[in-house]
């Protein structure tokens, strides 16, 4: 994937499917890694920021599905996102917030992970 990045990465910004970026659709297709995600991001911050024909960016994408998928989604994967939306309810929940943040985010891999990666998606978006 990186070498093809690499070749056609001007061609990037201009391609679309459906009025969706290849950043959307890697996101909505949930067996993209978080290691491609980055990849396509890296190759195309502007993306971040773009909004698809229906309405969302690729930040509204990943938090439909890393914390709120659709109900056609697959049942491991709403049992994922089910796990990281518990657990950020726990951190709100709490009276110490930012210890319990800190303390959930070292414990928990998945919680970490989609928090890394939506965090350089709203850099992205941001400064591009």
């Amino acid at each position: 994937i990186e070498r093809i990045l690499r070749r056609h990465s001007s061609d990037l910004p201009q391609v679309e499917n459906h009025g969706m970026k290849i950043l959307h659709c890697a996101i909505e297709n949930y067996q993209t890694s978080i290691d491609v995600l980055r990849l396509l991001l890296a190759y195309n911050l502007e993306a971040a920021a773009i909004w698809c024909a229906n309405g969302n960016n690729s930040i509204d994408l990943l938090w439909k599905r890393f914390v709120d998928p659709e109900d056609f989604r697959h049942e491991n994967d709403k049992f994922k996102a089910s796990c990281i939306r518990k657990s950020m309810q726990e951190i709100c929940n709490s009276k110490f917030i930012k210890s319990r943040c800190e303390h959930l985010l070292l414990e928990n891999n998945e919680l970490r992970e989609f928090w890394e990666l939506i965090c350089e998606f709203i850099y992205a978006a941001c400064h591009g």
